[in-house]
């Protein structure tokens, strides 16, 4: 498998601390390789692609588009998956990449929403 030169990925932390630094590189196919050699799969790929993205919401037509995938259900099957765990955020809000107003998913170093409620509603009851 021929691979293209390595892609430095950088971003903050999830403590604020300092940058956190993965080297990826891609093969001639567009498939994303981790360091260890092993061929990420979608919902990996996804998920990373959100990870260095904090806070910066995605429309699964263009999850697909910038991760090459053959269609967009595939980046909608993940994001159906993952939305609500591990800080992923599924709702209706503008994309970052083509400006429509649509579904989106995003990460966030945030606690959700939601469990902030449900936390609050918690705290209040006697």
């Amino acid at each position: 498998m021929s691979v293209k030169p390595p892609q430095i990925v950088s971003r903050q932390n999830q403590a604020g601390g300092p940058l956190v630094f993965t080297i990826f590189v891609e093969s001639c196919q567009g498939q994303r390789v981790h360091p260890n050699g092993l061929v990420m799969t979608i919902p990996e790929r996804i998920k990373s692609f959100l990870r260095e993205r904090i806070d910066v919401p995605h429309c699964d037509d263009c999850i697909a588009k910038k991760l090459r995938l053959r269609s967009r259900q595939q980046s909608q099957h993940v994001s159906v998956e993952i939305a609500g765990s591990e800080n992923f955020l599924r709702r209706r809000g503008r994309c970052s990449e083509c400006g429509n107003e649509r579904l989106v998913i995003r990460f966030s170093v945030q606690r959700p929403f939601a469990e902030l409620g449900s936390i609050a509603r918690r705290q209040t009851q006697c």
